[in-house]
């Protein structure tokens, strides 16, 4: 029990707790898949033309590159965003971008809607 819960009595269970990053940006919701997130910090699905895995890294091709939140995408985990001359952008994942990548496109296949 922490501390407010000695003070007061009974801890509140917070279920699907949603973290705001700063005023400006969507929060993250818990419950989403962190694939999903990266998709949202990404501009959603109509701003990803395509994405490939490059060892430890995914490679991002969008529409409009204004529409990346850099700042969720480090609260995400990833470990930096690389913007290339020729319009590509390289998330630095680490060791499960394999795994990430593969969970991004079945996201970007399927019909769920983006926000």
């Amino acid at each position: 029990m922490g501390i407010l819960g000695r003070i007061f009595g009974k801890e509140k269970e917070v279920k699907n707790p949603i973290v705001y990053d700063e005023p400006d940006t969507f929060p993250i919701e818990h419950e989403l898949h962190i694939a999903q997130q990266y998709v949202f910090a990404m501009g959603g699905k109509e701003n990803i033309i395509s994405a490939n895995l490059s060892d430890t890294r995914i490679i991002f091709e969008v529409v409009d590159d204004k529409k990346i939140d850099e700042i969720r995408t480090r609260r995400l985990g990833a470990k930096g965003l690389i913007k290339k001359p020729d319009g590509k952008l390289h998330l630095l994942i680490g060791q499960e971008a394999q795994l990430l990548e593969s969970q991004i496109k079945e996201f970007l296949r399927s019909q769920n809607v983006s926000i």
